[in-house]
């Protein structure tokens, strides 16, 4: 099976973006995945469109050289003639890419401000123990993040130093990024995200966003939270919060949609209701 002038995979084999990167980077170790290429070998969360790459797809594999041969003849491939820093990269057993953090920074020229924040958000948030195994600390932290925005330059990085101003430390989805930046604009009050919740000494868990001052709080339901056990778990805490007197509001997917209208108007309706005032 022809994969892209002089690179073939056997008929039936599953042919992955990694893998093509790897059969490159075997023939020629000087090359590097970098751009969206890096992005979806490192897993971060890329917006719909551009989160898989299949051959044919017709999005180009990034690669960069410090060669001064220039490839030619394989539209599959965006080639980038690139100088790293040391650091800028990680040398795996079967491929070379740019690091998480300079991959989110090269990211500036092609992603828009929401999908930008939503990356910062994944690179900087405190793990969750029960359920990444293995990993205890973020991928990096805002500070530093911010440190090597303002040092560097080139293309896109301006959109960079303006999203890192609207990442937190603690959103664990996209949803809860985009829910929490479309709430500011609503211009209600901005939310605490994943926050320790705790009244009259009772430990209330750590909602996904948090108005502590109005008592409100707001659960997303991703598809894992429509199962059975997790389902049976929600409800419990959803009571013990009412008995707290503290307003849950479950949302779901389909609130999401158009800027979050649906979502912003019930969060907005269960502020009014506990006090706070447009302009506050």
């Amino acid at each position: 099976m022809r994969i892209m002038p002089g690179l073939h995979a056997s008929r039936g084999a599953v042919v992955t973006e990694a893998r093509v990167v790897g059969a490159l980077f075997r023939n020629d170790p000087g090359i590097t995945a970098v751009g969206l290429t890096a992005a979806r070998l490192w897993g971060l969360p890329l917006p719909g469109r551009l989160e898989e790459w299949t051959p044919g797809c017709g999005r180009p594999i990034e690669l960069a050289t410090q060669s001064v041969r220039r490839r030619r003849g394989r539209a599959e491939i965006r080639w980038r003639r690139i100088g790293f820093a040391p650091g800028d990269t990680h040398h795996g057993t079967t491929l070379r890419a740019t690091t998480r953090a300079r991959t989110f920074l090269d990211l500036g020229a092609v992603l828009s401000h929401d999908d930008l924040v939503v990356i910062g958000d994944h690179l900087v948030r405190t793990p969750r123990p029960w359920a990444e195994e293995g990993r205890s600390v973020p991928y990096s932290i805002l500070e530093r993040l911010t440190e090597a925005a303002a040092e560097a330059r080139f293309p896109g990085i301006a959109a960079v130093r303006r999203a890192l101003t609207d990442v937190r430390m603690s959103a664990d989805s996209p949803a809860e990024t985009r829910l929490r930046l479309d709430c500011v604009r609503a211009s209600l009050p901005e939310p605490e995200a994943n926050a320790r919740l705790i009244v009259d000494g009772a430990d209330l868990g750590d909602p996904d966003l948090l108005w502590r001052a109005y008592g409100v709080c707001v659960e997303y339901e991703g598809r894992t939270h429509l199962r059975g056990e997790q389902m049976q778990r929600d409800i419990r805490r959803g009571e013990r919060r009412a008995a707290a007197r503290i307003n849950e509001i479950r949302l779901l997917h389909e609130d999401l949609r158009h800027g979050s209208g649906a979502a912003i108007a019930r969060i907005r309706r269960a502020l009014e209701e506990r006090g706070w005032r447009s302009g506050q």
